[in-house]
């Protein structure tokens, strides 16, 4: 008897170890909230490239969100599902912010052409297929499986046989830029990164998924520096 409770008890810790390992005891949005209530570094130099990349809102908006997702990760599909509508009516819509989404992905993910790699590819042939389609493109894409990817041009009318010669081919230098900002600027495994800002510059980040309170807040302390 002993012998089977010495058993059970180790196998007991085994398990509780397994799971600790795994990081069964926290999801990922989980993490990722809890990591966008850690004070992060206010990066006042760094400045995302928005050279040539499409937005949604006015370019006239002084307020600019620039936002690196993963599209495979639940807390960024949170953020673009939950938040970004709710942006679109409160800051986008009345011409306060312009959003603009970029990519996630390590330059590592280019070089294997992982499934960060797809997507961000992808979308990237869009832009250049089809600009117009982007952010419904960008949109599907959080909830889109890998196989869905060549199913673009029939979901969305991009031209087919340029999209898929895109796909194919050289990464994107979109693609490429995100890869390397996402290291340079330390944002590599958080999932969303946000750069809150006026006119892409003067960036302060949020990692992670903040509650849309704390982002309303943060959002009004930019309105106030330019007179909103």
């Amino acid at each position: 008897m002993k012998r089977k409770g010495l058993f059970f008890l180790l196998l007991f810790l085994i398990i509780i170890m397994a799971l600790l390992a795994n990081g069964a005891w926290q999801t990922e949005r989980a993490f990722q909230e809890e990591l966008s209530g850690v004070p992060a570094p206010s990066f006042f130099s760094t400045r995302p490239s928005l050279s040539d990349r499409p937005f949604l809102g006015s370019a006239e908006a002084p307020l600019t969100l620039i936002v690196f997702s993963d599209f495979r990760s639940p807390a960024a599909r949170s953020f673009a599902t939950e938040y970004l509508p709710q942006l679109k009516k409160d800051y986008i819509e009345p011409g306060v912010l312009r959003y603009y989404g970029k990519y996630s992905l390590l330059l590592d993910d280019i070089a294997q052409q992982t499934e960060d790699y797809r997507y961000a590819q992808a979308l990237a042939c869009v832009q250049t297929v089809a600009p117009e389609t982007f952010f419904a493109v960008y949109d599907w894409l959080f909830t889109a499986a890998p196989e869905e990817l060549l199913n673009i041009p029939e979901r969305f009318a991009v031209p087919q046989e340029p999209f898929r010669s895109c796909f194919a081919g050289p990464p994107q230098p979109s693609v490429i830029q995100d890869a390397a900002e996402t290291e340079r600027f330390g944002g590599v495994g958080i999932r969303p990164r946000l750069y809150l800002g006026v006119h892409g510059a003067s960036n302060t980040v949020i990692d992670g998924l903040p509650s849309y309170t704390r982002l309303k807040r943060s959002i009004r302390d930019y309105e106030t520096q330019v007179g909103n």
